[in-house]
């Protein structure tokens, strides 16, 4: 593994607890410094947990799907390219009730899903961030109000939320956090990236699929 980038096969076997000892510490490091790979680690891990999740001898039809689904809302190359060249760095997927609805609590048809994201970045940052969202009802817009909270090791002083389209680095709306990290949105239809705004540093959310 000498060159830029880790071989599929080996992320796929990181992923999966495969690898051991030197190997995995060296996987563990070049990830910290590659963004997108470490988004991908994510992803195999949560559609494995969609597919042990499922009870049947073989996973199922819709458990097959919603792994599937994991890796079509994949962030693109050119996006994460782009947010490292400007100092960002990419949030990792760790939960979607949309594909895992009974590890989620969900029994029977919902519109309402939670999505729950890692960071990890410069200066000890380590926190995760909780997405619920709902469509608002009589709205002719179908807009959605979706209510995030940020939690970090250490208090947040300030936090700024960008929502921009997906790969798109303008923002189309902003609002801010509490002194909890806790801040509201309502988005129309669509998929949408969050630039959390941090003091030292801008966590990018990607591909929030609000549909």
């Amino acid at each position: 593994m000498t060159g830029k980038r880790i071989p599929r096969t080996t992320l796929i076997a990181y992923a999966a607890g495969d690898l051991g000892g030197t190997e995995a510490a060296t996987v563990k490091a070049m990830l910290s410094r590659d963004p997108r790979a470490s988004a991908t680690v994510a992803r195999y891990r949560l559609a494995r947990r969609t597919l042990l999740a499922d009870d049947g001898a073989d996973p199922s039809p819709a458990a097959s799907a919603s792994a599937r689904a994991i890796f079509r809302s994949a962030p693109g190359a050119n996006l994460a390219d782009r947010v490292v060249e400007v100092g960002r760095i990419i949030a990792t997927i760790m939960f979607d009730s949309r594909v895992m609805p009974l590890a989620a609590g969900l029994r029977g048809p919902t519109t309402s899903f939670q999505m729950t994201w890692s960071l990890s970045g410069p200066e000890g940052l380590t926190g995760e961030l909780d997405l619920a969202a709902e469509p608002v009802e009589s709205d002719p817009d179908g807009s959605w109000r979706v209510v995030g909270q940020l939690a970090t090791r250490e208090p947040i002083p300030s936090l700024r939320v960008d929502v921009c389209r997906a790969g798109s680095l303008t923002p189309e709306q902003t609002t801010v956090g509490d002194r909890r990290g806790a801040f509201m949105l309502r988005l129309r239809p669509g998929t949408w990236d969050f630039h959390l705004h941090l003091p030292k540093t801008t966590v990018v959310v990607p591909d929030i699929r609000i549909v």
